[in-house]
């Protein structure tokens, strides 16, 4: 079959002195959401509220969400207090009023529920920090070094995936 595909095209070419038009596959996209940032401002409807926006690398916006803590009037909000789920696409978003937090899904675009911290000395002035996230865990790029500390200049990078040492169960040469 692949010998006939071939010997088609050839006399395809020599019969109109062009390529035929082939088949294209479906390009590649990326899968993971982008943009500059995400922005947070005031709502100029009647009943207040804020919004949330994607802004682009050229500074526009794209409406994502409209009035993110829809139990208040809030017009205003404190940024800082958010915490990113890196791993899972997920926003907290702080109410600024409440030891609540909204928890966003960036990549349905969706609201999934609340967050409240509960337990603690002083529940309502509780603020949540941001656990890191140890991307060489996951994904690691590397390269051989005969001083431990820079590239040796015939040395090709490669990439390894899973945690460090035993941990490691695939290297991308």
């Amino acid at each position: 079959m692949r010998r006939f595909y071939s010997s088609a095209l050839v006399s395809a070419f020599f019969l109109t002195g062009n390529f035929v038009a082939l088949p294209v596959n479906s390009a590649e996209i990326e899968t993971q959401p982008s943009g500059l940032s995400l922005v947070v401002t005031s709502s100029n409807t009647a009943g207040g509220g804020l919004n949330l926006y994607r802004m682009e690398s050229g500074g526009s916006v794209t409406l994502l969400q409209e009035d993110i803590f829809p139990d208040t009037d809030l017009t205003s909000f404190v940024p800082g207090e958010q915490i990113i789920d890196a791993a899972s696409g997920t926003i907290l978003l702080k109410e600024p009023t409440s030891n609540r937090y909204r928890k966003y899904n960036l990549q349905t675009n969706s609201f999934d529920g609340w967050v409240n911290i509960n337990g603690t000395t002083d529940d309502d002035n509780a603020k949540m920090i941001t656990i890191p996230f140890g991307i060489k865990e996951v994904i690691n790029k590397k390269c051989t070094s005969s001083n431990g500390s820079s590239c040796d200049s015939s040395s090709n990078d490669y990439i390894t995936l899973g945690d460090e040492g035993s941990g490691e169960f695939a290297k991308i040469d």
